[in-house]
């Protein structure tokens, strides 16, 4: 059978960008681990991944970017998904530049340098949006939700998964959205 790549609104390549935990380590055995630390103590050594996967019809996804999310070996603030996000972004714009994209992000992206990253390459976007995840526009959603009761239920081998939306977020306050938002 052949793998037939999902395009949101017959248009946009959905991209799924998330980070995974690689190796752990209780002893530091490169220049480049990360450490987790508690009260000044090095709990354990480790090393993640940032990836960029395609999504296809059937559920299948491909992996068509990594980012190590790494320590430099001179480093003043230790590297995370974040800031691997901005590098890995940078390259699939590079590498896709006519790729019309809508990415799949957890609430740790719901930030404005990110979204305007994304309004600067012309990417749409589908956010988990959680609360905590900036304040004033979580509660312009919670407001609009009320209003628009956007809400999909569906139901596939006996698990249900529910879903709600609030289009025409204005996350950046000073701008009227060029497209509807989906959180």
């Amino acid at each position: 059978m052949p793998y037939v790549f999902y395009r949101l609104l017959g248009i946009y390549y959905m991209i799924a960008i998330d980070g995974t935990g690689h190796v752990t380590y209780k002893e530091k055995h490169c220049p480049y681990c990360l450490t987790k630390e508690k009260d000044g103590k090095v709990m354990y050594y480790y090393h993640n991944v940032l990836e960029a996967k395609i999504i296809t019809e059937n559920g299948l996804v491909l992996s068509i970017g990594t980012e190590f999310i790494e320590n430099t070996i001179k480093y003043t603030k230790q590297d995370c998904e974040l800031k691997a996000f901005y590098r890995l972004a940078e390259r699939l714009k590079r590498e896709f530049p006519q790729l019309k994209i809508c990415l799949l992000l957890d609430s740790l992206y719901a930030a404005d340098p990110v979204f305007k990253m994304l309004d600067n390459y012309n990417w749409k976007h589908i956010i988990i949006f959680k609360e905590g995840s900036m304040l004033k526009t979580y509660e312009e959603y919670l407001s609009l939700q009320r209003l628009q009761k956007n809400r999909e239920e569906i139901i596939d081998s006996g698990i249900i998964q529910k879903f709600n939306w609030v289009n025409d977020i204005n996350h950046f306050p000073h701008q009227k959205p060029k497209f509807p938002l989906i959180y």
